[in-house]
């Protein structure tokens, strides 16, 4: 685990000093690394960072940042849960808006106080640029009043507003997800211009740049793995200009789900739904094509963004015909698949009576802030896709889910404190 902040200005004398628990002995002091986050050749940041020792479970970490011999900053965080223990979680996606309704929504999941927070996303809009994340991200998650990623750790999952931004030239100060975030880099490795990454736009010092700032993270850091208490984590990322069908890439997919055996509960997250009613972005299918992967890996939930409503299909399998049409814009660029085939329901499964269900659930929850979509399609059923079950776009909403090695309970909240839906789903 790394503690993590940024300053204006360049401090040399910055440590961190750190407890486990309520162990009285002296605090464990260690030293921070620094960065000049450098747009355009002006130093735009400092960026530090301090890796705590926290290889351990079930532990409460009590850190202070002090500058020379004052305390500048404290807070704690609980360390990685242990296998047994009861974990709850968030997961929401489409947020950084700037807006009420995220700072609402943000409030509430505040209220709900769980040990991580995962965004399925759209991470900051419009263009996951440096200066969007000073205004549109950190004001409602990490300010004095409201401490919440100083202690609760949060993952991403890449949106389109977050990496489609790729051209230099026009924005200095885009990719701002490799600079800001600290996520595992057990990822594939792929160059630019391959079926993972597309390439880079910018002058050859623009690039050079960025390279520096990124470091290891890039380009790497779009996929990873970990895992949490007896969860398992898969994050993809589902921007068009990944081509999910080639062979390497579905071979390291289900290389990952293998290394999930053991535990009990198995979730894959990425932003594009595959599996989607409404009549935005419907023809995004791209992400389909995983899914027999996720029936043999046995997932048993896919939480997704993009699309800002909330969604829950049927307990489902899915045979797709091919890889599909590609869809394209007027400059070529891949916007999408479009692939058909066939699914089978699960309709016995309720969540309620019936808590077994047959095949991954796959789970829509993109009302984290921005406007929603397709309001009218809530209570029009026909409008509805086969394979979905659940349909609420009426108010702004996010994702709760608690643990333990046999249950799972999934609850839909709004932005009212209401809850929209609940369900379980129980392990043999």
């Amino acid at each position: 685990m790394s503690v993590m902040w940024h300053t204006d200005e360049d401090i040399k004398d910055f440590t961190v000093k750190y407890k486990i628990s309520l162990n009285t002995e002296k605090p464990i002091e260690k030293t921070v690394s620094s960065k000049a986050l450098v747009i355009s050749g002006k130093v735009e940041r400092y960026i530090y960072e301090c890796s705590l020792e926290t290889n351990i479970s079930g532990k409460t970490i009590s850190y202070e940042i002090w500058k020379g011999k004052s305390k500048v900053f404290g807070s704690e965080f609980k360390t990685k849960p242990f296998k047994n223990e009861e974990v709850k979680m968030v997961v929401f996606g489409d947020v950084g808006t700037g807006n009420e309704i995220q700072r609402k929504i943000g409030d509430l999941v505040i209220k709900e106080k769980p040990q991580m927070v995962a965004i399925s996303g759209d991470i900051v809009y419009n263009r996951g640029l440096v200066h969007e994340y000073d205004h549109n991200f950190y004001p409602y998650y990490n300010t004095v009043e409201r401490p919440f990623m100083s202690t609760v750790p949060f993952f991403v999952a890449p949106g389109n507003h977050d990496l489609e931004t790729r051209d230099l030239n026009k924005y200095k100060d885009a990719l701002a997800y490799y600079f800001f975030w600290n996520q595992p880099l057990n990822g594939p490795v792929m160059k630019e211009n391959s079926a993972l990454h597309p390439e880079l736009i910018g002058t050859d010092s623009l690039k050079k740049e960025f390279y520096k700032n990124a470091g290891n993270k890039y380009p790497v850091m779009s996929n990873y793995s970990f895992n949490y208490g007896d969860s398992f984590w898969l994050v993809l990322d589902s921007n068009p200009y990944v081509d999910w069908t080639d062979s390497t890439l579905k071979k390291w997919v289900s290389n990952e789900l293998l290394k999930a055996k053991d535990f009990s509960w198995k979730f894959v997250m990425f932003h594009h739904p595959g599996f989607n009613s409404s009549r935005a972005h419907y023809e995004q299918q791209q992400m389909r094509i995983l899914s027999p992967l996720f029936e043999t890996g046995k997932v048993d939930v896919v939480f997704n963004g993009h699309v800002h409503n909330y969604q829950r299909t049927f307990p489902m399998q899915f045979s797709p015909s091919g890889t599909g049409s590609r869809i394209a814009t007027a400059s070529n660029q891949t916007r999408g698949r479009v692939i058909s085939g066939k699914w089978t329901l699960d309709k016995k499964y309720d969540g309620k009576t019936n808590l077994k269900p047959n095949g991954p659930i796959y789970i829509v929850t993109g009302a984290g802030g921005r406007e929603l979509y397709d309001v009218d399609q809530t209570h029009d059923k026909d409008s509805w896709q086969p394979f979905t079950t659940q349909f609420y776009a009426v108010k702004h909403s996010f994702t709760s889910i608690a643990f333990n090695t046999r249950r799972l309970t999934i609850k839909q909240i709004n932005i009212e404190g209401e809850t929209v839906e609940d369900l379980m789903i129980e392990k043999p």
